[in-house]
């Protein structure tokens, strides 16, 4: 190999003029008096000193290199394109870019399932709203399963789903928190809906579910606030606040004394049909505590029991009652049931009674033989527990 002792300085080709590009010549002949004063030879480099730009030509064109800036003599990090300011890679104050992008659209992953980024930090200042903008459906996923989508299907198996768009138009889903599964359709929804099982709706208007077992709404639902689990109505067309199930209304704090700590007003409703003169329980309320007692209850029922073949024959009947059940564990009944009752019936009446015993509080209705009765009742009830010494 041979020896090279020469110490030359190299000029690269450069413009001073602001805005300056460089440029491909006509013929591959600098002599030949047609290249311009920009035109690059393939491999040659050029500088814009006033932009603080680089050049160089390739068989496919021009490419930038770069855009620094320097100052005093010496290279001025902060004001270069990119930057490495360890452990940190900068991009220049002078230069920072409003956006990066990838050369074409949805083209450029950003990290891969094994080298992935860290922390993804958004907004350019603690009262900047930060967006994430998705051409599509948006899936955050841990491993396999998906935990958040935003348009994405129902059987994505993600706890939440949130499905809305950037329109005043109607929406299938304005927000849907699942965690099993769950159907919206219709033309006029603005629905919100919080599930552990399934629900399914039809044609919805301003509707808000909270769910622990299926719903299942159908046509005509509009205007409806539901809590709890369905029973399958048909139709849930009202302005009301709907509770499956039973209510709690919790108004008291235990004070220490545990008596207190299942004093919530529970409000509920029941049926029955009776087909003959039998005595059937139509509500069962049970103890708290059946080995060692102390339990007083009180109980409000409003009750109608009507002739499926007749409508005009009707029982409506109001019950109120008490009971207790000592640390003994004997039961009493506080006074005299009250019962107001109205009936259609002519002759054999139906029949309603309170009572108690070791297990807990019964209303019992009688029907009548060879007549079917259909049975509804809606009670509400308190109690007092560990009422001992």
């Amino acid at each position: 190999m041979a020896r090279i002792d020469q110490y030359s300085r190299l000029k690269h080709h450069r413009v001073s003029t602001s805005g300056q590009q460089f440029t491909i010549p006509t013929s591959e002949d600098h002599t030949d008096e047609t290249w311009l004063s920009t035109d690059l030879y393939i491999g040659e480099v050029g500088m814009n000193i006033t932009d603080d730009t680089m050049f160089f030509r390739t068989n496919n064109g021009i490419v930038q290199i770069a855009t620094g800036t320097s100052s005093g003599g010496t290279t001025s990090t902060a004001n270069n394109i990119w930057s490495f300011s360890s452990p940190n890679i900068i991009i220049g104050s002078t230069y920072s870019a409003s956006s990066v992008s990838p050369r074409s659209g949805v083209y450029t992953d950003l990290g891969t399932t094994t080298l992935r980024w860290k922390d993804l930090y958004l907004g350019g200042s603690s009262t900047t709203v930060a967006q994430i903008n998705s051409n599509g459906p948006l899936v955050i996923k841990e491993s396999a399963d998906n935990i958040l989508t935003t348009g994405g299907a129902v059987s994505s198996n993600a706890p939440i789903e949130i499905n809305s768009f950037s329109s005043n138009a109607n929406k299938d889903r304005v927000l849907f928190l699942n965690t099993r599964y769950g159907l919206a359709n219709g033309s006029s929804n603005y629905i919100v809906i919080a599930s552990s099982n399934t629900v399914n709706t039809n044609d919805n208007s301003y509707v808000f579910v909270g769910a622990g077992s299926g719903v299942s709404f159908n046509n005509s639902v509009e205007y409806v606030t539901h809590f709890g689990k369905g029973y399958g109505r048909p139709v849930w067309k009202s302005d009301t606040t709907t509770v499956a199930g039973s209510l709690a209304v919790k108004g008291m704090a235990d004070d220490g004394s545990t008596q207190y700590n299942q004093s919530d007003w529970i409000t509920s409703q029941s049926l029955l049909r009776t087909t003959n003169a039998t005595t059937t329980d139509l509500v069962t309320i049970p103890w708290t505590a059946t080995s060692s007692g102390g339990d007083v209850l009180q109980v409000k029922a409003y009750i109608i029991g009507t002739n499926i073949a007749d409508a005009k024959k009707v029982y409506s009947a109001e019950m109120f009652g008490c009971y207790s059940i000592d640390g003994s564990l004997v039961v009493t009944e506080i006074g005299t049931p009250i019962l107001n009752a109205q009936s259609s019936w002519s002759g054999t009446q139906p029949d309603l009674e309170m009572y108690a015993d070791g297990s807990g509080f019964y209303l019992k209705a009688t029907g009548i033989g060879a007549t079917t009765i259909q049975w509804l009742c809606s009670f509400s009830y308190h109690k007092l527990i560990n009422v001992t010494p």
